[in-house]
């Protein structure tokens, strides 16, 4: 059934742990731009084409026991997902769904104090791929965490969430809707840093990691210009 493992925002004001690591979870890159942009407004320097690694588990599974007053959440969107920033150090800590009932949450991975114990990477979502669209890899892990889900919203279990107040089932603090177009602004970010590379020269170098990388997951052989306009797309 897995182990229990603690967690820890950057300063150590936020403790709390984790149950059934990894058997009741979901060690997950993500690579769409609400994940990248949440990421930069809690101030992490992540490049345009870079994935958040996240840990998703049923929301029953977190115990907060240390901070919870340090969490401030904001979202993109009216009923959008709400990520939880750690007013203390700044780091995005979780991100929740809107609604009570999709009760599974996700964790910063890094913040896991036992890296090990969330296991290897098993899904991949909002992959860029070569054509310009995007792709979900090993859905099959992710319909598990669903299963774990919707067995919560049977047992009630959905009501144990350690963001939610316990008595109105609504988020424990108000919900900053930050604006498009500061969540433009936070993407275009990754743009900048791209058009320094090609003024530095280095678009080869760039262009030549993204073949191999691609190369790899898709089994092309070759590095296409969909790939440098998908880079270049938040601006």
């Amino acid at each position: 059934m897995g182990k229990t493992v603690t967690f820890q925002c950057s300063c150590g004001q936020i403790k709390g742990e984790v149950k059934s690591v990894p058997d009741k979870g979901n060690h997950l890159l993500c690579y769409c731009e609400s994940c990248r942009a949440g990421a930069r407004y809690c101030g992490a320097r992540i490049s345009a084409d870079e994935p958040v690694d996240l840990y998703l588990t049923p929301a029953h599974n977190v115990r907060i026991i240390e901070g919870q007053a340090n969490l401030n959440p904001f979202a993109f969107s009216p009923g959008g997902v709400i990520r939880w920033k750690a007013v203390c150090c700044g780091i995005q800590v979780f991100s929740s769904q809107p609604k009570p009932k999709i009760a599974f949450m996700s964790l910063s991975a890094r913040l896991i104090t036992d890296s090990q114990a969330v296991g290897p990477v098993s899904t991949r979502s909002f992959v860029p791929k070569a054509n310009g669209k995007t792709a979900h890899e090993g859905k099959v892990a992710l319909a598990k965490l669903i299963l774990g889900v919707l067995a919560a919203r049977l047992t009630g279990k959905w009501r144990q969430n350690p963001l939610l107040d316990p008595e109105t089932l609504r988020p424990i603090a108000e919900v900053t809707l930050v604006s498009k177009e500061e969540k433009r602004a936070l993407l275009a970010q990754g743009c900048r840093r791209f058009s320094g590379l090609l003024e530095r020269g280095q678009m080869a170098g760039m262009l030549q990691h993204h073949q191999f990388r691609v190369g790899n997951e898709l089994g092309h052989k070759r590095m296409t210009f969909n790939r440098a306009k998908l880079i270049m797309r938040p601006a």
